[in-house]
């Protein structure tokens, strides 16, 4: 709801490409959406208002500065990681940095040679950041390669037997209304 997704496929992207929608899933994939979920997922169209009042009633409150204050009652501040150079990914990080700042987060975006952004990412010492994917018309190997334990909770302990990852690293990019089963449309064996 807070990120323009239109605005970062016009002036980042160029229209290369077409805004995410709730799938994750390219049109690569198109022939695997159900278009009832697709239709259904209005978390990504741009809704500054609501996402700001989705926070307020979680009990994020701005600070005096218009940043809001996290749970463990400091700023919500995270840096942006990108690499340096990759002009698309940049012009998408600094949208995405703007469009956090409108809700009260603030992200400034943090460049850096890729060689030391991969670095970062390997090792999960960052906040956030922006990569590729998989981009194959199978759901499986698209929902395995984002929904991976090892890319969810890169520099936690492996997760107990149980599945659950350390309540610190609880993943907030992978659920399970992203896993494959509710998304497909067809009825196919891979």
């Amino acid at each position: 709801m807070a990120i323009d997704r239109e605005k970062i496929v016009k002036i980042a992207m160029f229209d290369y490409i077409k805004p995410a929608d709730a799938t994750g899933m390219s049109d690569n994939a198109a022939s695997w959406k159900d278009p009832e979920l697709v239709k259904a997922g209005t978390w990504v169209k741009l809704d500054v208002a609501k996402a700001n009042e989705l926070l307020d009633k979680a009990g994020l409150k701005k600070g005096a500065d218009g940043i809001r204050i996290g749970p463990d009652g400091k700023p919500m501040r995270y840096d942006l990681h990108v690499v340096t150079g990759w002009s698309d990914w940049v012009s998408t990080c600094q949208i995405m940095s703007q469009n956090l700042k409108a809700i009260g987060i603030d992200a400034p975006v943090k460049t850096s040679e890729f060689s030391a952004w991969f670095d970062l990412v390997k090792k999960g010492n960052f906040d956030l950041t922006i990569g590729w994917s998989t981009n194959v018309p199978l759901p499986y190997n698209i929902y395995r390669e984002r929904c991976r334990a090892r890319r969810l909770w890169p520099s936690a302990k492996k997760p107990a037997r149980t599945g659950s990852a350390p309540a610190s690293r609880k993943p907030t990019n992978c659920s399970a209304s992203w896993l494959p089963a509710p998304i497909l449309r067809n009825k196919k064996t891979w």
